[in-house]
């Protein structure tokens, strides 16, 4: 994992910046779980991949065409990575 910035606050909210980062959660057993997360829309040139377990969810591209304001995508957690789960606990990584 590479050395990330500590979480920075713009407009009352955490962000993250770093060439990679991780969050684990846990899942408690469900069998569906949407991923949802909030980017800044005026975020441009940031092109990167999020995944579950080491499996690719999306590969995303931000251009910046929301400026001022957020925005939310939500990215289904595959049932496969949920079942396989190590102790119920599923590793997003951004890279």
């Amino acid at each position: 994992m590479c050395a990330q910035r500590a979480p920075w606050r713009h407009q009352g909210r955490r962000w993250r910046h770093g060439r990679s980062f991780q969050y684990t959660f846990d899942t408690r057993g469900a069998k569906a779980v949407d991923l949802a997360v909030t980017y800044s829309g005026g975020d441009r040139d940031r092109n990167f991949d999020v995944l579950a377990n080491g499996k690719l969810l999306a590969t995303e591209h931000l251009d910046g065409s929301k400026p001022g304001k957020f925005f939310e995508k939500r990215y289904p957690i595959p049932a496969a990575a949920l079942a396989t789960a190590t102790n119920g606990r599923v590793a997003i990584s951004f890279t």
